[in-house]
């Protein structure tokens, strides 16, 4: 068989693919952007370690009344008896801890440790959860402000989220706890010393 110029005969092994008959084509079916996602993390085993390990931890937040009270500790409950009468300090190594307090107990209360742990990871995770629904309500508010309303209000919404994003949060932070901890009251945030 003789090719002019510009053809390439492709040999494949094996037997010719059957023609399909016209009208019957396979469809292409695409691929969602979760499908794919989903497809990427499964590949990344530290990623899903680290999946697992946060959902683990949600689920400790949300059942941290029934796993202490299976625990057989509440968070609150004070233990002095437990404590060195003289130094207020837990009696025992490892700050009092054993098979009773897996994780000891606290100086001067005697609370058990891993109850408060339990019940501070509900309060982060309940802290966090509304941190990222107030950001998400706000941003997305004054985003449609700014993308609807357009002229002196975009801009001024602009430059106001660039300041604050061009602001250390740290930084303002601890300048904030320098001035609580020198004003006696600011805006009823904080209590007088005495």
């Amino acid at each position: 068989m003789s090719l002019s110029g510009g053809e390439l005969e492709v040999v494949t092994g094996g037997a010719p693919a059957p023609a399909e008959p016209l009208g019957q084509a396979k469809a292409i079916e695409g691929r969602s952007l979760w499908q794919i996602a989903w497809r990427r993390l499964k590949k990344d085993k530290v990623a899903m370690a680290g999946g697992v390990i946060a959902l683990l931890l949600a689920l400790v937040a949300v059942f941290a009344g029934a796993l202490s009270a299976w625990y057989g500790h509440d968070w609150k409950t004070q233990n002095p008896n437990l404590l060195d009468q003289t130094t207020t300090m837990p009696v025992g190594a490892f700050g009092g801890a054993n098979s009773d307090h897996w994780l000891g107990i606290t100086p001067v209360l005697g609370q058990d440790v891993f109850a408060g742990l339990l019940y501070g990871a509900r309060t982060s995770l309940i802290i966090a959860s509304l941190a990222t629904l107030l950001s998400l309500v706000l941003g997305v508010s004054l985003g449609l402000l700014a993308g609807y309303s357009r002229g002196w209000r975009d801009s001024v919404i602009a430059r106001t989220m660039d300041m604050l994003l061009a602001f250390p949060t740290l930084l303002f932070s601890i300048a904030l706890l320098s001035v609580f901890s020198i004003v006696p009251s600011f805006a009823g945030l904080s209590e007088a010393k005495r």
